[in-house]
């Protein structure tokens, strides 16, 4: 959000075991080809040191330098005239599945009427299999000529999910 506030939107997200996080639990942030940060979960050693009884998260931003690749041009967008429509899923899929790789193809194939899609949650452990993790995102779609029906977006949302199935053997998680 932060980064979609100043109008940066070349944003990437590569999985890197980073010192003193969790291994496999932690991204280097990038705008183009250039870190501006990290993020991840403390590994267990500190976690335990420090008596910390949940995982806790930690975040490493370079505002300077995220701050010197906002484009100085300031856009205005109009206020949608066309209510939203949201619909969340759970994807099933294999752990070595990124969210960027997701993203991608969303992209790829991205309908018209799509406004956004959000990752909201990720999960592994109890109810899935150990290879596997449970990606939660929430579809926002929207028309700037027509206020959408549930089954026009029920139409293309199906097509969404089907691709996304399809293209990286997941399932839905209910």
């Amino acid at each position: 959000e932060l980064m979609l506030s100043i109008d940066i939107r070349n944003l990437t997200f590569i999985p890197e075991n980073n010192n003193g996080l969790k291994d496999g639990h932690s991204l280097d942030i990038f705008i183009g080809q250039e870190k501006v940060g990290f993020l991840g979960l403390i590994s267990e050693k500190p976690s335990k040191n420090w008596k910390f009884n949940t995982p806790v998260a930690v975040a490493e931003l370079d505002l300077a330098l995220i701050l010197n690749k906002k484009d100085k041009k300031v856009s205005v967008i109009p206020i949608p005239v066309y209510p939203s429509i949201s619909r969340d899923i759970s994807l099933v899929l294999d752990k070595e599945i990124t969210h960027e790789s997701i993203m991608s193809l969303i992209s790829k194939y991205k309908p018209k009427i799509l406004e956004s899609v959000d990752l909201f949650d990720l999960y592994e452990g109890k109810g899935v299999q150990k290879d596997k993790k449970s990606s939660g995102y929430k579809f926002v779609y929207r028309s700037s000529v027509e206020t959408l029906t549930d089954k026009k977006v029920n139409k293309v949302h199906d097509k969404l999910v089907n691709l996304l199935c399809n293209e990286l053997s997941a399932e839905i998680r209910v």
